[in-house]
């Protein structure tokens, strides 16, 4: 196989060498012609003269090459034998190729603690099939309680990583997540669903009604989350005056 792409190529540049002397020999035509033309055009009969003689020579040099139109590389390839170790090694190049599949589909990780703010989460999957992977197709949409109102709107995002940071969402809200996996072949199943959820507004105190006693006092505060929250963390600190 080796020997047989070789003689290719030295058949490819003779044929070359030839198309680029067949190119330059009718460059060298086409410039006698039109110096010829233009022999009883000029102004000064002696240049006219010095010109022709000079040319006249140009021509009979022309005239003696052996100008062909037919090409002198033979367009056959010598019979050869060829061993059945050059047919393995090729066999053994095709079968090297990757062959594309569909591939599996992946699966979702639960949500990671301190993974989320109010507006954004940071979504996780996993692949571990050998399969070849291009990108992802994350789905996402809202979750919604009420089960007579209309489907929410599913989101599609693609993605190059394991992992997406899905921004715009509302605060304190859960939403639904799932994959699939592309390759040129085509695309996967779609994994589990997952739920994730981002984290509540920070509530406001509402200074103008805090009541307070010597041993204790009333805070009260504005939630601002359009969904309810589990429980609150309240933090004390001790404010000493200065001098």
């Amino acid at each position: 196989m080796q020997a047989l792409g070789e003689e290719k190529k030295k058949k490819l540049e003779a044929l070359y060498k030839e198309l680029v002397d067949c190119g330059e020999n009718l460059d060298t035509c086409k410039e006698l012609m039109e110096t010829i033309e233009n022999l009883d055009q000029g102004e000064k009969k002696l240049e006219a003269l010095k010109t022709a003689v000079a040319t006249i020579q140009r021509v009979h040099t022309f005239l003696k090459k052996d100008v062909s139109a037919d090409l002198s590389t033979p367009a056959e390839f010598e019979d050869r034998i060829i061993h059945f170790s050059d047919i393995q090694e090729l066999m053994e190049s095709v079968s090297s190729f990757p062959i594309f599949t569909p591939p599996c589909a992946p699966v979702m990780n639960a949500q990671d603690p301190n993974s989320a703010t109010g507006t954004s989460v940071k979504v996780c999957w996993s692949f571990f099939s050998e399969d070849i992977v291009e990108s992802y197709q994350l789905y996402y949409k809202r979750v919604s309680n009420d089960t007579s109102s209309k489907e929410e709107e599913e989101f599609k995002l693609n993605v190059k990583e394991t992992y997406c940071t899905v921004a715009e969402l509302v605060p304190n809200t859960q939403y639904e997540f799932w994959v699939k996996a592309v390759n040129r072949a085509g695309v996967s199943s779609e994994s589990e669903r997952a739920v994730y959820m981002t984290a509540p507004l920070p509530p406001v105190i509402k200074e103008k009604v805090i009541q307070s006693c010597e041993y204790s006092a009333l805070v009260q505060w504005e939630c601002g989350n359009i969904n309810p929250v589990d429980s609150y963390t309240v933090e004390l600190s001790k404010v000493t005056g200065g001098d």
